[in-house]
């Protein structure tokens, strides 16, 4: 009889292990799902929905769809849908800070146009000589910008890690 009892005993641990092992899974991507809301609120911060409305938009469809891949349990396909909102989300991010530089820059040279043509290099001469530096220097940290993009990676871009060193 306990050879008996020994036997099922077995088999039942061994049923239960197996069931809890595949029950078990991957993790609910919590961290992933924090960092794709955080960096679509950096996206909408940085002016996407005028920049960049296309991956600001998918950032936000892959979050949905991660979301609800963890409320079906499917913790593999939630993570890999966070990780594909961050990266939509940081190229947005990306795409809109370098859009809006431009914008301004292109703002900024008509400005010294219009400026030159009232004569203000005559009228206010230093003030003026000071506004050309400044602009001058916009236009070389544009040109460090366009140095840096090679440093954000996809490999680095689709992350859960911070990026903002890079930007």
């Amino acid at each position: 009889m306990t050879k008996r009892f020994s036997k099922i005993t077995v088999l039942l641990i061994f049923i239960i292990s197996s069931i809890m092992f595949t029950a078990c899974g991957e993790a609910v991507p919590e961290k992933e799902l924090a960092t794709a809301k955080k960096e679509i609120i950096r996206a909408e911060a940085a002016q996407a929905n005028e920049f960049d409305e296309q991956n600001l938009n998918e950032a936000r469809s892959e979050l949905q769809a991660a979301k609800k891949f963890v409320k079906n349990e499917k913790n593999k396909e939630a993570k890999e849908k966070a990780l594909n909102s961050i990266l939509k989300a940081r190229i947005a991010v990306k795409t809109s800070k370098i859009k809006l530089l431009e914008k301004k820059l292109k703002k900024v040279d008509e400005l010294v146009t219009e400026a030159k043509r009232f004569y203000a290099n005559k009228i206010a001469s230093v003030k003026f000589k000071k506004a050309i530096a400044l602009y001058e220097q916009s236009k070389k940290g544009k040109a460090k910008l366009d140095n840096i993009s090679p440093k954000l990676t996809d490999a680095k871009l689709k992350t859960g890690e911070n990026v903002g060193e890079y930007e």
